[in-house]
């Protein structure tokens, strides 16, 4: 019979960040709420294994308030199995949380090892270090149950868990729940081997843009239907903006100010780029545009936009090394060309005593 299930990973309850200023404890306790998205989502459509793939916590042990909170939301669907495998951030020790008494729908993953359910069979890998190498992947049985393997790990290589698609196709499980990558996957597939990353739960920062939740859906040894569930409250977006395309900097906040209104409730970063006729102030930009969102980051990358036909007649070095680069482009086509413009706009930058870009907090 089809075992329902809901994967989850990277939590990492307990974390905390000052990069959103008087709304970071705001945005932590949000994190920690994830859980309860999550268990929610659980009793909703009534899973029989709630899976959750490492960095359940940001540390090996996290405060006695985040633990009970943990527990408390566990023990709130008691009809879910509830399996846990240790990850890098929360790794075990002899005083992690995961050494105490859980509710009897908790399986914490002490060890590699393998839990029978009628219907199928739950492996588990857990870190006991920071760092993990090196490792050996079970191979699954095959005779009708269905094997699920949890383990929070990097198919991109690295210390931390390295997998690779071959080595997750040998095990011959139907489904691998995999937790490290803070972004959903995709459904994909290793041969016949179903794997995926869940991502975070609640985005972490604005390297995690875009939508967040859990995979949910059924497993059987005949194979896995699964699919992405958004959870998260909030999201981090990032709007590039082309500001040489405005006159003058009220157009500019006219047209940033209809781009963000959709995302009020969201964490945005604002980046302007472009050659300008006017030098962007960005700490009047934030003035006037960071409350129509929750938190607003803007960064310059903008550039002043220079009379270069002029620039090349004048007799200095900044004129002759201007006459040498445009003559170059006027020779190159596609990414060359792209590459000289590249190069001309860093040499006048370094000519002006200031960095092509400016990337301000």
């Amino acid at each position: 019979m089809p075992l329902k299930i809901v994967h989850c990973a990277d939590l990492h309850i307990g974390v905390r960040s000052s990069l959103l200023g008087a709304n970071s404890a705001r945005r932590s306790a949000e994190v920690q709420n994830g859980l309860l998205s999550v268990t929610r989502h659980c009793r909703e459509i009534g899973a029989d294994v709630l899976l959750v793939a490492g960095d359940l916590f940001d540390i090996p042990c996290p405060g006695e308030s985040e633990t009970a909170f943990v527990k408390d939301c566990f023990a709130s669907i008691p009809e879910t199995q509830v399996f846990i495998a240790a990850g890098n951030h929360d790794y075990l020790t002899p005083s992690s949380p995961y050494t105490e008494q859980w509710s009897d729908n908790v399986h914490i993953f002490n060890k590699a090892e393998c839990i029978e359910l009628p219907d199928a069979r739950i492996y588990g890998i857990p870190f006991c270090e920071p760092y993990e190498a090196a490792f050996s992947l079970p191979r699954a049985e095959r005779d009708g149950k269905a094997n699920i393997l949890l383990v929070h790990g990097d198919i991109f290589g690295g210390p931390y868990n390295p997998l690779t698609a071959a080595a997750l196709e040998n095990t011959g499980m139907d489904y691998v729940a995999l937790g490290h990558v803070h972004a959903y996957s995709g459904i994909l597939y290793a041969g016949r081997v179903c794997y995926a990353y869940s991502g975070s739960v609640e985005p972490l920062g604005f390297d995690e843009i875009g939508e967040h939740g859990v995979i949910s859906g059924t497993v059987s040894a005949a194979g896995a239907d699964l699919g992405f569930t958004k959870l998260c409250g909030r999201m981090y977006r990032e709007i590039a903006v082309n500001a040489g395309d405005f006159a003058v900097e009220s157009e500019l906040l006219r047209h940033l100010s209809e781009l963000i209104a959709p995302y009020k409730n969201d964490m945005v970063k604002i980046i302007l780029n472009g050659e300008c006729t006017f030098s962007p102030d960005r700490e009047r930009m934030l003035a006037a545009l960071e409350n129509e969102v929750f938190f607003l980051r803007i960064k310059n990358r903008t550039y002043p936009k220079e009379n270069l036909e002029l620039l090349r007649k004048e007799q200095t070095l900044k004129g002759f090394f201007t006459d040498k680069m445009l003559n170059k482009i006027e020779s190159l086509s596609g990414d060359r060309r792209e590459a000289a413009v590249a190069a001309l706009r860093i040499g006048l930058a370094a000519f002006a005593g200031r960095g092509l870009t400016v990337d301000e907090d």
